[in-house]
C-alpha cells in the first residue's frame, strides 16, 4: 500500500501527520524535499545564487513565511514532522524532490513575458489582500483540484515545471522504492496527490488529501479508518474523496 498524504506548508498539521505514520508504521517516509531544502528546514546553511528564479520567488516565499506565522506555524514544518516520525518507527526516509532552486530557474526560463508578467501581479494582488487566515485556508482546500485547473490556464508552463514534471520525477522515485517495500506513506504539496496517484494508478494507492486534514469530521473517519486495521487493505480511498 502507497498511502499519499496532501499538505500545506502553511498551516500547523504536525500532529495529524504523526498520527498518520505512526498507526500506518511504514517501511518508508517519503517527502517532498530535496537536500538543500531538507539541510535549510533543519537550520543549516542554505544560500542560493541570487538568480532570476530566486528573486522572481523570493516575495512568494516571504508571504509564505508571514501566512504560516499568522497560522502559528512554519513553513515545511509538516514535512520535517514527516522526516522525524518516519526515523521513530524506524522508516527508510527518502527525498524525492529535485532541487527546488533549479526547478524554479526552469520554470522562468519556461515562462513567456506575459506569463511572468501575469505571475507577478498576482503576487502583488496577494500581499494587497492580506492574510489568510486557517477558515479561509480550510475553505480554499474544498477546491484545491479546480485551483490547480485554473491556474493551469493561467500558468500553463509555470504549473508544467512546478506541478506536473515534478510529478512524474517523484513518481518515478516512488515505484523504485515501491520494488523494495511494501508499506509506503508519501508526504507532498496536496496539488501533487492526484497527479501522483494517477501516475500510479497500477498500484494500490491510498489518498489523504488536504481537506481530510483540515476538517474535523473528515479527519475523524481517516483517523478511524486507520485505528481499524482491518478496513486499511480494502484499496478505497481514504476520506469522503471515496465519495465524489
Amino acid at each position: 500500500m502507497i498511502t499519499i498524504i496532501g499538505t500545506i506548508h502553511v498551516v500547523n498539521i504536525a500532529e495529524p501527520i504523526m498520527f498518520f505514520i505512526k498507526h500506518i508504521w511504514p517501511d518508508a517516509v517519503l517527502v517532498e524535499l530535496d537536500v538543500t531544502r531538507y539541510n535549510a528546514l533543519q537550520g543549516n546553511s542554505s544560500e542560493t545564487d541570487g538568480d532570476k528564479a530566486d528573486k522572481m520567488f523570493e516575495q512568494t516565499a516571504k508571504y509564505q513565511q508571514k501566512l504560516a506565522e499568522n497560522n502559528r506555524s512554519s513553513v515545511g514544518n509538516e514535512m520535517l514532522t514527516a522526516v522525524q516520525t518516519g526515523k521513530l518507527v524506524g522508516a527508510e526516509i527518502g527525498l524525492i524532490d529535485d532541487d527546488a532552486m533549479r526547478t524554479l530557474q526552469r520554470a522562468w526560463d519556461a515562462m513567456p513575458f506575459g506569463e511572468r508578467f501575469r505571475y507577478r501581479l498576482s503576487v502583488i494582488r496577494d500581499r494587497f489582500k492580506g492574510q489568510k487566515d486557517v477558515q479561509r485556508i480550510i475553505d480554499d482546500s474544498k477546491y484545491a483540484d479546480q485551483a490547480i485547473e485554473d491556474m493551469r490556464r493561467r500558468y500553463p508552463n509555470f504549473v508544467r515545471v512546478l506541478v506536473d514534471e515534478r510529478n512524474e520525477k517523484m513518481s518515478a522515485q516512488i515505484r523504485d522504492y515501491a520494488e523494495r517495500f511494501t508499506n509506503i506513506v508519501v508526504v507532498v504539496g496536496d496539488a501533487h496527490v492526484e497527479g501522483i496517484a494517477d501516475a500510479l494508478s497500477d498500484l494500490e494507492v491510498r489518498k489523504i488529501r488536504l481537506a481530510d486534514i483540515l476538517d474535523k469530521d473528515r479527519l475523524d473517519k481517516v483517523r478511524a479508518s486507520l485505528w481499524n486495521r482491518g478496513e486499511e487493505n480494502e484499496g478505497q480511498v481514504v476520506g469522503v474523496h471515496a465519495e465524489r
